[in-house]
């Protein structure tokens, strides 16, 4: 049996049979919470986000967490950093 592949890469985002990837680069400020918008919605809440800051030599932390179906939460409220940096991300779940 064959899966099928929806290639959006162009818009950030990949589907392979139910279930979609999608990533990004995004700003997040110095401290605190900020809402990321994703490309596309999922299903559900119940998918799963990875992150890293983009810039080399940066040991910044980061809460990734499922807020809506179309975005998450950055969180460096204990992270100690006091400059907004890039984050690098990919978040994967269910297609709706």
């Amino acid at each position: 049996s064959s899966v099928d592949i929806d290639d959006q890469s162009i818009s950030s985002y990949l589907d392979i049979g139910n279930t979609r990837i999608q990533w990004g680069l995004v700003n997040v400020p110095s401290e605190g919470q900020e809402i990321i918008n994703l490309p596309v919605a999922f299903a559900n809440t119940n998918y799963v986000i990875i992150g890293t800051a983009a810039e080399t030599n940066e040991g910044y932390a980061y809460a990734l967490i499922p807020s809506t179906t179309t975005s998450f939460i950055a969180d460096r409220s204990n992270d100690g950093g006091n400059v907004a940096t890039d984050m690098s991300f990919v978040a994967i779940g269910i297609k709706p």
